[in-house]
């Protein structure tokens, strides 16, 4: 059997999950991890939030024009694109035990944290070489005190 093409990916999220807990240095994530599986755990955040890397889903990248079996490649696959999430989620302020709502104060600095959050994240991903194509960013929440977002990537891992 050959080369695995995908054996980089994890050493790649690795350093994507360091560079960024890196980049949030201001403000660090208690919890700070590789994600597994399609949802997000949202139960345990520490009191200073989480940064996760996970997987979303592995496609087989194919070759334009008709020259895959040329370059020798096996059902015309030429490399594997890997859709990345990179999130962060951090404790927000709920409505209290006599059932009033957070200060627009606090919210508005909640809002920009959780702004900054991604533009740290979003800085790692474009300076990451094997991310290829950076998606969307998805707010997430609030939910149970906790708000933030995640951003989509793409890595592409060639076979050749």
């Amino acid at each position: 059997m050959g080369k695995d093409p995908l054996a980089a990916l994890v050493p790649l999220l690795d350093a994507i999950l360091a560079a960024s807990r890196e980049a949030l240095d201001d403000s660090p994530p208690s919890r700070v991890l590789l994600m597994p599986g399609a949802e997000v755990v949202w139960d345990n955040c520490g009191n200073r939030g989480q940064l996760w890397v996970r997987v979303v889903s592995i496609t087989p990248h194919y070759p334009s024009g008709n020259n895959s079996s040329a370059l020798g490649l096996n059902c015309g696959v030429a490399a594997w694109d890997a859709t990345i999430a990179v999130g962060v989620l951090r404790c927000v302020a709920t409505v209290d035990d006599r059932g009033r709502p957070p200060k627009a104060s606090t919210m508005t600095k909640e809002t920009n944290q959780i702004l900054d959050d991604a533009s740290a994240v979003g800085g790692v991903l474009m300076t990451t070489e094997k991310v290829t194509e950076i998606n969307v960013w998805n707010p997430l929440g609030p939910e149970g005190g906790l708000a933030g977002g995640e951003w989509e990537a793409r890595a592409r891992f060639d076979i050749l």
